[in-house]
């Protein structure tokens, strides 16, 4: 084989290997067959609410917590003793174990 003809060989054998990497990448990116790498996902915006200090409009920010909720808990804080625990809110009508599991990294207690 000559030099010319093995550099054209080399060359195709390299234009084939990047087209096959090409290949991958898009499958990868749409979806397709390969497998995913363990990593993060998107995480989400990350915010505490005092339920201690929080008006209407903050309480609302948690999920599952309406407007009427978000009453119940400003009402029992001012007549009862201030939140110090996620579970303090179970004693709250209306809020039970799946609604203080759903926000218990989004509550402060100061």
């Amino acid at each position: 084989m000559t030099d010319r003809a093995r550099e054209t060989l080399m060359g195709a054998v390299a234009l084939l290997a990047t087209a096959h990497l090409v290949h991958l990448a898009r499958e990868a990116w749409s979806g397709g067959g390969l497998a995913e790498i363990d990593r993060p996902g998107p995480s989400p915006p990350r915010f505490l609410v005092d339920v201690n200090r929080a008006d209407m409009d903050e309480l609302g920010l948690l999920p599952r917590i309406g407007p009427e909720l978000a009453s119940r808990i400003i009402a029992a804080r001012s007549e009862d003793r201030p939140f110090t625990a996620p579970d303090d809110l179970l004693d709250v009508r209306g809020i039970g174990p799946k609604k203080v599991e759903a926000m218990r990294g989004m509550l402060d207690f100061r």
